[in-house]
């Protein structure tokens, strides 16, 4: 599924460490807040509770949004089945979920039955 979200916090450089491997790893931490369009056509903050995405510094999707991650920001995001955020996209108003779902789940199901 994906939804409509705006992005209400960044906390840059958040070091965590890999208990398996011992190597200390930078993350970016996103804070998303899910948004509706209410029964007057207006967007509002929803029911849904804040989700929180973790992105590796050098991560591809990061990367391409990394310049549009500030406060008050509309992106879109796919939930993946484990119901974390998966995919996170810039909001446009001509938005084609259609699209959304043919570009990043058909071509996922593939990698990750060849992995």
């Amino acid at each position: 599924m994906k939804y409509l979200v705006m992005l209400t916090k960044v906390n840059k450089n958040r070091i965590i460490k890999n208990t398996k491997t011992g190597k200390e790893d930078n993350y970016d931490v996103l804070k998303f807040q899910p948004i509706e369009k209410n029964e007057n056509g207006e967007y509002e903050s929803s029911n849904l509770l804040p989700m929180d995405k973790w992105f590796k510094q050098d991560d591809e999707n990061y990367k391409q949004i990394k310049s549009l991650c500030n406060f008050g920001t509309w992106f879109y995001v796919g939930i993946n089945w484990y119901g974390k955020i998966g995919i996170v996209e810039p909001y446009t108003e001509n938005y084609n979920e259609q699209e959304f779902i043919n570009k990043y789940f058909n071509t996922s199901v593939i990698s990750e039955s060849n992995s």
